[in-house]
C-alpha cells in the first residue's frame, strides 16, 4: 500500500519537501481488443511547505513486469517538475583562484 506522505520535488520551494496525500482515484481499465489490463492512478498532493498542489499520475497495464513478476509503473507529475530542467549557470565575471 502506498503511503499518506512522500517526499517530492516542490516546484516553488525548488527543493524536494515533504508532500501530502490530500486525494486519490484509481482507474482500472481492459482494452476491448486484446484483453490489456491497466490501471492508473492520481494522486493530489500538497506541499508541506508552501501548500503548493501537484497531481502525480501513475501507470501500468498488464505487460508491464519487471524480472522479478512484479508490476512496473510510470510516473508523471502536473505541472512538471522544474528539476529536471535546471541547468549549470555559468558566473562570468568571478576571477580564477588557485
Amino acid at each position: 500500500m502506498r503511503r499518506d506522505s512522500d517526499k517530492i520535488y516542490c516546484n516553488r520551494c525548488q527543493v524536494t519537501t515533504n508532500h501530502f496525500l490530500k486525494g486519490r482515484y484509481i482507474h482500472e481499465w481492459t482494452a476491448p481488443q486484446d484483453g490489456l489490463q491497466g490501471e492508473v492512478e492520481y494522486s493530489l498532493w500538497i506541499c508541506a511547505g508552501c501548500e503548493a498542489g501537484v497531481l502525480e499520475v501513475r501507470e501500468s497495464d498488464s505487460e508491464s513486469y519487471d524480472e522479478d513478476g512484479r508490476a512496473e509503473y510510470t510516473y508523471e507529475y502536473f505541472p512538471k517538475r522544474m528539476r529536471e530542467d535546471l541547468r549549470p549557470y555559468r558566473f562570468r565575471r568571478l576571477g580564477r583562484t588557485l
